[in-house]
């Protein structure tokens, strides 16, 4: 079974301003980056998650749904 294990960044550009700003802008930043990766998991799941059946695993078939562990880092 393989498995991937995706980190989503920030540029350090944004960490500065995110030192640098008011609450209102870090929320702004914060709710940014979430879109953002709520879209990029969208974008996984749509077109690159497979479920593989049948005899040697063929053919792979899309999954419907699988839900990715989101553990936001800290500090």
């Amino acid at each position: 079974m393989a498995g991937y294990d995706l980190t989503f960044t920030a540029p350090k550009s944004v960490s500065v301003l995110w030192g640098l700003a008011d609450d209102q802008a870090r929320a702004a930043l914060y709710d940014a980056h979430h879109a953002a990766l709520a879209s990029a998991l969208r974008f996984v799941e749509q077109l690159l998650i497979r479920t593989q059946v049948g005899a040697a695993g063929f053919p792979a078939r899309r999954r419907r749904s699988t839900p990715p562990a989101r553990r936001p880092k800290s500090g």
